[in-house]
């Protein structure tokens, strides 16, 4: 049941056009994701706070030399091969000689996991950042990446992320690694 609400929220947010309905449709995906995972943590629920680093491409790509920052994300093991999560963090550019940036973005996002064996995985992620400058507003923001697990607790996922809002994007190509709090199985 809560992996149909969630994948018919995710296809809802794909179709959303309206930046206010978007918002809408984020925090119910966010309050859903965090409902299945406290509701449901003896069930396979892992914590992680990862540090963030990668090389800003498209539009951002003349301004800043490297990206920066850090998450902290839970995880929920709906089976073996398949999970749900929810992370938020903060991301920050480093400005090239000439140039400056003022703030960074905070990025919410819901998404999945699929292990193709116990080591290696894919993820999805869609949701909304949110400017740290004055007036920057939100961007939607999506980054689909594939992942290690180097044993128990450590975790490194190479990734793209993408926040865009009219017709422009930050994005970034990265490396997120991680320290697993791992709890119930």
């Amino acid at each position: 049941m809560a992996r149909k609400l969630f994948i018919y929220t995710f296809a809802k947010i794909l179709k959303t056009q309206n930046s206010i309905n978007m918002k809408k449709v984020i925090l119910s995906l966010a309050v859903i994701c965090i409902t299945t995972l406290s509701a449901s943590a003896q069930k396979g629920f892992n914590f992680s706070v990862a540090a963030n680093l990668g090389i800003p491409v498209g539009d951002l790509s003349p301004y800043a030399s490297f990206a920066y920052g850090g998450d902290v994300q839970g995880e929920y093991m709906t089976s073996s091969t398949f999970s749900l999560t929810l992370n938020a963090g903060y991301i920050g550019f480093s400005a090239k000689s000439g140039y400056s940036i003022s703030g960074g973005l905070v990025p919410v996002l819901g998404g999945f996991r699929y292990y193709f064996s116990p080591k290696v995985y894919g993820t999805g992620q869609i949701g909304i950042s949110f400017a740290t400058s004055s007036g920057g507003g939100s961007a939607v923001t999506y980054s689909p990446g594939v992942g290690f697990k180097l044993g128990s607790n450590f975790d490194i996922l190479a990734k793209y992320q993408s926040a865009s809002k009219n017709g422009s994007d930050n994005s970034f190509v990265g490396v997120r690694a991680a320290y697993i709090f791992p709890s119930g199985k």
